[in-house]
């Protein structure tokens, strides 16, 4: 493949030079939507609602790391952290660390099957919910009053497949066809 310089190119050339790297941006995007989802508002007797931005970034890092580098962990952590109203830094310091960790383990891994995956995911989930939630209630919270997080962390662990699925969704519409 021959390099151009970029003032012999057509127009249409370098429109799509530049327009090209757009299908980078979709798997961020589509983890911070899924982050949208928990502003719906929806009134329940405790915290149930799944963490999918979450579980949508583990299916976008399991299945298609090229997508998804860890770094990637740190600016999406800190967007969820202001959708949704936790202390500023507890998804960007948690996120990373479970991307890095995601690395390490493949690193380590000779094969792996969806249900490797699914384990590992359903791990990292339980973890990283029940890590926020003693993180975001704090010493000053009379924790009689907070209910633990348990049917949301269950709740997320079920979704990941589904999470799974629309990743590989938006993969084959909107980065391959498009």
């Amino acid at each position: 493949m021959t390099v151009v310089p970029w003032r012999q190119l057509e127009q249409r050339e370098r429109l799509g030079q530049v327009l090209g790297g757009w299908r980078s941006v979709i798997p961020a995007a589509s983890v911070l939507m899924a982050a949208l989802s928990a502003r719906i508002p929806v009134v329940t007797p405790g915290p149930i609602w799944p963490d999918l931005a979450l579980a949508l970034l583990l299916a976008w890092r399991l299945y298609r790391p090229a997508f998804t580098p860890p770094w990637v962990g740190l600016p999406l952590g800190l967007a969820v952290d202001l959708i949704y109203g936790q202390p500023l830094g507890l998804a960007a310091m948690l996120w990373p660390m479970l991307m890095l960790l995601i690395d390490e383990i493949e690193r380590r891994l000779v094969w792996r099957s969806y249900w490797h995956d699914w384990a590992f995911a359903a791990i990292a989930l339980a973890v990283a919910g029940f890590v926020s939630w003693r993180i975001a209630t704090g010493d000053a919270i009379d924790r009689r009053w907070v209910a633990p997080p348990y049917v949301a962390i269950v709740a997320t662990v079920l979704c990941f497949p589904a999470a799974a699925r629309l990743a590989a969704w938006i993969e084959r519409r909107l980065m391959v066809a498009g």
